[in-house]
């Protein structure tokens, strides 16, 4: 026999009134959690907090240069980019998916993030932005989104120092147990369409074109010569004051190449 509940918060009653369901954003109408440049705080360090706050968060994800010109405009971010010179720097592990099968998923993930963050810090030394991690690729970029006039100088800069401290790293993961994370690195300096790619939900800051292509290339070419560092002439020439072993190939930057009709 089903007996009848009483109402919730009824005089007499043992059910506890129900607190008040939270009212929801409506459908058309952004959440208030993915505005968090709107209306912060209520004085002047309050905003402070939240802004600084707020900077630190986002650009975990998107370049920090991008999240401060967001909050000092107002202005969302829209798909779209610009043709630049920029250098771009790729990183690799070498063997990684032979250490990945033989590892610990938990401390996989420990060791590869001590990684990312020592190599990352590297690169914002010498005034690049990290653009993304494939894998355990490192893609990085000079000259964008802020301007850097020495930007093919500082890139190599940094692609010696993330050398040294992948080194550091190394000597440390070997005394703790873990497998060295051997890196090769490429770069190459040229123009790439640079902006805010993807779709309407979902925005990616990064560069394409053959100048990119050719950096990852050139990352991959290391293996057939036992090289840790390959950079194209026309990155190196740009920097004065670095020097470099030894020419090894020509190698075809990808936008110089030209379709030829068949009609």
């Amino acid at each position: 026999m089903l007996e009848a509940e009483e109402p919730a918060g009824a005089p007499g009653s043992d059910n506890p009134a129900r607190p008040p369901r939270p009212a929801l954003t409506p459908p058309n109408e952004p959440s208030p959690a993915i505005l968090p440049f709107a209306n912060l705080g209520s004085g002047p360090e309050q905003d402070f907090f939240e802004v600084s706050t707020v900077t630190q968060t986002f650009s975990r994800f998107v370049p920090r240069r991008l999240v401060e010109q967001l909050i000092e405009t107002g202005t969302p971010l829209h798909l779209g980019g610009t043709r630049r010179e920029v250098t771009l720097f790729f990183s690799d592990i070498v063997d990684f998916y032979g250490i990945m099968e033989r590892a610990d998923p938990a401390r996989l993930i420990q060791y590869t993030s001590r990684y990312f963050a020592a190599m990352s810090k590297e690169i914002k030394r010498q005034r690049g932005t990290v653009d993304k991690f494939i894998g355990d690729m490192i893609m990085a970029i000079w000259n964008a989104p802020a301007d850097d006039p020495d930007h093919a100088a500082n890139a190599c800069a940094g692609a010696l120092g993330f050398m040294r401290a992948n080194g550091r790293l190394n000597a440390e993961f070997e005394r703790e147990g873990w497998p060295a994370y051997r890196t090769r690195c490429g770069l190459h300096t040229g123009e790439a369409v640079v902006g805010n790619i993807g779709s309407e939900d979902h925005v990616n800051y990064t560069a394409l074109g053959g100048t990119v292509n050719l950096a990852a290339r050139l990352e991959g070419l290391n293996k057939n010569y036992g090289t840790s560092i390959l950079v194209r002439p026309s990155g190196s020439a740009q920097s004065p004051g670095l020097s470099f072993a030894a020419s090894i190939e020509s190698v075809q930057d990808p936008s110089q190449r030209r379709w030829k009709s068949t009609n």
